[in-house]
């Protein structure tokens, strides 16, 4: 059994309660654990997706690449990336990519 303690929220406006939620693993299948952890990884990824504005047509996901504490690296969208830079910034990054072509 592994313990946690959960905050939440019934809205966005209200306080967050604490409860302390005991899992108990005892008699699970691997394939539930599975299915468990399928479902939060296609959570964490369309999160990602729709953050870095760019959808994959595939995709495949090393389970052990997303444990506790790391962050989700969605595809990089090239030009949502140099859009969001500033006029300066894309200037900079204009002179750095032409001195590499020379």
């Amino acid at each position: 059994m592994k313990q946690f303690f959960v905050a939440t929220k019934l809205d966005k406006d209200s306080e967050a309660q604490r409860t302390t939620l005991t899992v108990d693993f005892e008699g699970c299948p691997v394939e539930v654990l599975q299915h468990l952890a399928t479902q939060h990884l296609v959570v964490r990824l369309q999160g990602a997706w729709r953050k870095s504005g760019s959808i994959p047509a595939a995709f495949t996901a090393k389970v052990a690449e997303y444990g506790a504490g790391s962050r989700m690296a969605g595809p990089v969208n090239i030009e949502a990336a140099i859009g969001a830079l500033s006029a300066e910034d894309k200037k900079k990054l204009l002179e750095k990519l032409m001195n590499e072509v020379e």
